[in-house]
């Protein structure tokens, strides 16, 4: 067992759960190696890489202000073996149960000085219509120190034992949707390279832009019932195209 009970009454009370030390630094370092081959185009990822802060202005011309590529173990398969994902997926079956599978990876960059915001959502909110089984975690892995001013995560705590609240797109060429919600309402959690967050996929979230001259980094893990991983991908929905049915 990786948690304890406390961690699992942690967990459930709040929507969410900080790991220290989940992954060794060299460890992560050699993930960094990896990732970068996707970041700087060496390895192509056509239309699984887009920017969730198109909603603002671009800081940068060559480069996203909020860099996200769906599904890097598409393109580095070795991912699929990896101590995190192996890992990762024992914390979601010890809370979740047997029946829990990944599905889907995912990597998301705020380049130094970007200073776009993550806005506040629920994942449930990207859902497709008809998820009849609610059980879902995200697993999110610091590849840098992340820290308030390069954008750490907040969250609501307890917000994923209430109703979903409504979104919308956060701007007219972004996909990113966002919830009426604000920091008054949030907890920052800073976290430490190597560390892991984990949260609960109805929970409001969110993260300030990068304001510093560091990168900040972050592998994710998504995991559910695999009977919902079996619906999804019958209607056709892989996490590879762009959004049309959103459950609202």
């Amino acid at each position: 067992m990786i948690l304890s009970k406390e961690n699992f009454n942690d967990y459930n009370k709040k929507g969410f759960l900080i790991i220290n030390n989940f992954i060794e630094e060299k460890t992560v370092d050699n993930y960094i190696k990896q990732l970068d081959l996707l970041v700087n185009g060496s390895i192509s990822t056509g239309k699984q890489r887009n920017d969730l802060g198109a909603h603002n202005t671009k800081q940068d011309k060559d480069f996203e202000n909020i860099t996200q590529i769906m599904l890097p173990s598409d393109f580095l398969p070795s991912l699929n073996e990896s101590e995190f994902f192996s890992k990762s997926k024992e914390v979601a079956i010890e809370l979740l149960g047997n029946d829990i599978d990944r599905d889907m990876d995912m990597y998301i960059e705020k380049a130094p000085f970007t200073n776009t915001e993550t806005p506040w959502h629920q994942d449930s909110a990207y859902w497709p219509k008809g998820m009849k089984d609610t059980r879902s975690l995200s697993c999110w892995l610091a590849f840098d120190e992340v820290t308030i001013d390069n954008g750490c995560m907040w969250y609501v705590p307890g917000s994923h034992l209430e109703p979903k609240r409504k979104h919308s797109y956060a701007g007219e060429n972004s996909d990113a949707l966002v919830a009426d919600c604000s920091e008054d309402e949030g907890v920052a959690c800073p976290i430490k390279k190597g560390g892991m967050i984990i949260h609960d996929g109805r929970i409001l979230h969110y993260s300030r832009g990068n304001s510093t001259g560091q990168r900040r980094r972050a592998l994710i893990t998504n995991y559910r019932p695999i009977s919902m991983i079996d619906w999804e991908r019958s209607i056709g929905f892989d996490h590879r195209e762009e959004l049309e049915n959103l459950d609202d």
